[in-house]
């Protein structure tokens, strides 16, 4: 449109230095491209219009006081049109233009031009960032689907946090992330597991969390974002703890509903895909956590209500148990002494004593067993466990032991 040799769009990046995440150029070919070697990212005269967002004409690019100069290889330009790609007060990028055809300057009406063309291309560029937004919120919302399927079948195959961390990794393009759990007087505070980078269980275990990041969230029940771990003193020092690289920028969200949170989903990202996290929406994250803290607690209570039918039916088996066979045998017994007092036999009398202590035996087994049908599986007051070790040494003694 206004007969220039080269050009260029460059993308701004979220991060508070305002530099080109994307230098998108035409007029140059690759083997140039190759030569010149790394792509601007936004210093010098490009800088410029970045933190000055109006249309600049230059006569010479060499002759501004801003100009950085051009790297070994570059083609020669002079003459230069920039214009910013904005949508009102939000500016996108810029357009660059060099080297009007003719060798003379760009002109007036060669800006208007351009500033109309990069009006076009700011709405382009509005939809495109619109479509990732969606296209984000998509992603999330079928990682968030996809876990609450997993918590929700009786037996997960690997364990539920697991799934949580390595889904909210891929979806939010992070280099690692990881679930600390507990926070009350009953549980401290844990890292459970990480996702990305490989690390030892026992030494995740051992990290000191309470004056952490995830503290601090899971109390307030706020997500929290930091630009670089490396300098927040709150944060986990990976580097030292389990040798991971170095991570950059983080987002540290809450694990839990309402007031009742069980721990904080943390995603990191290294140094040089910042904008990846500044990119994302922090409520994308945050609602995942929550869904999936959700899923948890249904699945939980659902094995609470299976646990509790089963201790219903214990308890059943137990009063019949007690009431009906335990009385039975008693009577039966009561019955064959009354009988061995009767005979006159002394082999009978013994063989009715030896089976009246055998009911004896029978009914204190049987007691045995209810104690067992009311006692948790998981339970570890010192009857049970006394009972469990004479079970176990039954087996080595050849004789079953009794406790009393």
């Amino acid at each position: 449109l206004v007969d220039a040799e080269y050009a260029a769009l460059g993308v701004l990046g979220a991060g508070p230095e305002r530099r080109l995440r994307t230098f998108i150029h035409h007029g140059v070919t690759t083997e140039q491209v190759a030569e010149i070697g790394d792509l601007p990212t936004g210093h010098g005269l490009l800088g410029l219009i970045i933190d000055q967002p109006e249309p600049l004409r230059l006569h010479d690019i060499a002759q501004h006081p801003a100009s950085y100069g051009f790297p070994p290889n570059h083609p020669p330009m002079s003459s230069f049109l920039g214009v910013p790609v904005r949508i009102r007060d939000q500016v996108f990028g810029n357009l660059y233009l060099t080297e009007k055809r003719g060798g003379g300057d760009f002109t007036e009406v060669d800006e208007s031009i351009v500033v109309a063309l990069a009006a076009a291309a700011g709405v382009a560029i509005e939809n495109a960032r619109l479509y990732e937004e969606a296209a984000q919120r998509e992603a999330w919302l079928a990682a968030t689907a996809e876990v609450i399927g997993v918590l929700s079948r009786d037996a997960p195959e690997v364990d539920p946090l697991q799934i949580v961390v390595d889904r909210a990794r891929e979806v939010a393009g992070a280099d690692a992330a990881w679930i600390v759990t507990g926070g009350s007087p009953e549980e401290p505070l844990t890292l459970r597991v990480v996702s990305g980078f490989a690390a030892d269980d026992a030494r995740l275990r051992s990290i000191d969390l309470e004056r952490s990041l995830a503290r601090e969230v899971i109390e307030k029940g706020e997500p929290i974002g930091v630009e670089d771990l490396d300098g927040d003193s709150r944060a986990i020092d990976f580097s030292s703890e389990v040798g991971w690289p170095r991570l950059g920028p983080a987002m540290i969200v809450p694990l839990g509903l309402g007031d009742t949170r069980e721990g904080a989903l943390a995603l990191a990202w290294t140094p040089d895909r910042a904008d990846d996290y500044r990119t994302l929406d922090p409520q994308l994250p945050a609602s995942f956590a929550e869904q999936a803290a959700l899923a948890r607690q249904v699945a939980k209570s659902r094995e609470d209500k299976e646990r509790l039918v089963v201790f219903e039916d214990r308890d059943r088996i137990g009063r019949d148990l007690h009431d009906l066979v335990i009385q039975r045998l008693f009577a039966v017994g009561l019955g064959l002494q009354g009988a061995a007092r009767m005979v006159d036999r002394p082999e009978v009398t013994a063989r009715l004593e030896q089976a009246v202590d055998d009911l004896d035996v029978t009914i204190k087994d049987i007691r045995r067993t209810i104690f067992a049908l009311g006692a948790s599986e998981s339970s570890s007051d010192i009857q049970t466990e006394v009972t469990r070790m004479a079970e176990r040494a039954e087996a080595t003694l050849q004789v079953r032991p009794t406790v009393t």
